[in-house]
């Protein structure tokens, strides 16, 4: 199925305009929270601060390249797009884009991995500051690492971009604009989707596996373990439940148009008003997660009261905050 009305909130321009709307927020949300993370945060949230900070800085930079730096208007069932970002004009190929693009996105891993890994190294082994399982730990973020840069590039070897491929786009969709294969930087991954889901399908796997593994071991013991004062217990099981919520809620909220985007890719249903929609959708989720990291954690949340606050108007509002935020956050 293939539907377009010819309508502006159809058009490239309408996308590239939203986008620069959306990065304009973004920015200066995400830079206010990587200053808040760098130089706020509370000493209680030390030892899981480098992981909070590998994931804004993951979300910040998916923001930046896709909101700002390409701005990919993506035919999602065709595999194909072109970009439309600063890119495109200082001469970067499309399939540089892709590539990072690609790699940027599955770089998002890795960082929830340290996110639960981080826990689990620090409550479940006795031996989590020594050199060796430094080293170890290095060595198994940095493998997640390697994997998505190789697995991107076997993607792109399989790439079958050329003019035969930009015409069967318009074949298969009749309904998008005949000029739409000659716009500048107009690349096609793959002919066929299956190239892309089964090296994509075995890192989710992979990876989800070890995320899995993390949490269920993180959970078994807060909840199950009674190796540990009530108190210290209690602490432990607050922070990693914020973690959760701070990964969770940009997902849930991001989840609906990923999942819709990919059926249409799965059934070949095209209607770029929908698909424009749901792409710009995804792109808040740094923005998301950034809002979310600053609410969840009460730390975060008193330090931004400190800068936006008088002194003598504090404390009422940071017991009004509490009371009606730490139940549900915390």
């Amino acid at each position: 199925m293939c539907t377009w009305r010819g309508s502006y909130f159809e058009s490239a321009e309408w996308y590239l305009l939203a986008s620069h709307l959306l990065s304009c927020i973004q920015f200066p949300v995400n830079a206010f929270g990587t200053y808040i993370i760098l130089f706020k945060t509370p000493n209680n949230l030390g030892k899981v601060k480098f992981s909070i900070l590998t994931m804004h800085l993951t979300c910040t930079w998916l923001d930046i390249f896709f909101n700002y730096l390409a701005i990919p208007y993506m035919i999602v069932p065709a595999a194909g797009g072109y970009p439309l970002g600063p890119l495109l004009h200082l001469g970067v190929p499309t399939s540089v884009m892709v590539y990072i693009g690609a790699t940027s996105i599955l770089f998002f891993v890795p960082a929830i991995i340290l996110f639960f890994e981080e826990r689990y190294n620090r409550l479940l082994r006795r031996d989590s500051d020594t050199k060796r399982r430094k080293i170890k730990r290095i060595i198994h973020i940095g493998f997640n690492y390697i994997l998505g840069l190789t697995g991107t590039l076997a993607i792109l070897f399989r790439t079958t971009d050329s003019r035969e491929s930009h015409l069967k786009v318009l074949e298969k969709f009749p309904c998008l604009p005949k000029d739409i294969i000659d716009k500048p930087g107009f690349y096609v991954l793959a002919e066929s989707s299956l190239g892309l889901v089964v090296p994509f399908m075995f890192y989710m796997v992979f990876t989800a596996s070890q995320i899995i593994f993390f949490f269920y071991k993180t959970l078994t013991f807060l909840f199950k373990t009674r190796t540990i004062s009530q108190k210290t217990t209690e602490m432990q099981k607050k922070l990693f439940i914020n973690l959760c919520i701070q990964i969770t809620v940009p997902l849930v909220v991001v989840f609906v148009p990923c999942v819709y985007l990919n059926i249409s890719g799965l059934f070949n249903h095209l209607d770029m008003l929908i698909d424009n929609i749901g792409q710009l959708i995804i792109s808040t989720h740094g923005l998301l997660s950034t809002i979310t990291t600053l609410t969840v954690h009460k730390g975060y949340r008193l330090a931004v009261l400190h800068l936006f606050w008088k002194e003598e108007n504090l404390t009422t509002v940071a017991v009004s905050i509490n009371n009606s935020l730490a139940p549900r956050m915390l």
